[in-house]
């Protein structure tokens, strides 16, 4: 059986999803000074959603939110699952390590991993259940990341 790396991302976004928490992340290098969710590697033994929780924790210092898991996205050796929140939490969130993190307003970000393009709008369908996107030629996120930029 192949083994894969496992991540989690969220998205906290406000009540009316105006507003969204990212983290300008430092590493690894292909995202450095790029806004991204925030989130981070799953660890062993840990399931996802417990994950989910512990890194935004982690990174903003913001608890007990309701995650919701929108997507999945898998390529040849690893798995992403994305998870979205609604809460008036969004204003609490602080810095809480090497990486700042912020609140945009949706409509006004720049300066983001690629894929926040397509991934943002996912994250406020409210009619969207769940979904899995399969990458079919990369082994790594990095590499599904950059191909999609000129999408």
């Amino acid at each position: 059986m192949t083994q894969h790396t496992e991540y989690v991302v969220g998205f906290l976004f406000s009540i009316n999803g105006e507003y969204v928490a990212l983290i300008t992340k430092n590493r690894p290098d292909w995202q450095r000074h790029l806004k991204n969710g925030i989130g981070g590697h799953v660890e062993k033994g840990e399931a996802s959603m417990e994950a989910m929780h512990r890194e935004f924790r982690e990174e903003t210092g913001v608890s007990g939110l309701n995650w919701e898991h929108k997507i999945s996205l898998t390529g040849g050796n690893y798995l992403v699952e994305f998870y979205c929140a609604f809460s008036d939490e969004v204003y609490k969130v602080k810095t809480l390590t090497d990486e700042p993190v912020s609140v945009e307003e949706v409509g006004c970000i720049s300066g983001t991993v690629p894929n926040l393009k397509w991934l943002i709008p996912i994250m406020l369908d409210k009619d969207l259940q769940s979904a899995t996107v399969q990458t079919k030629h990369s082994d790594t996120p990095e590499s599904h990341i950059n191909h999609t930029e000129g999408t």
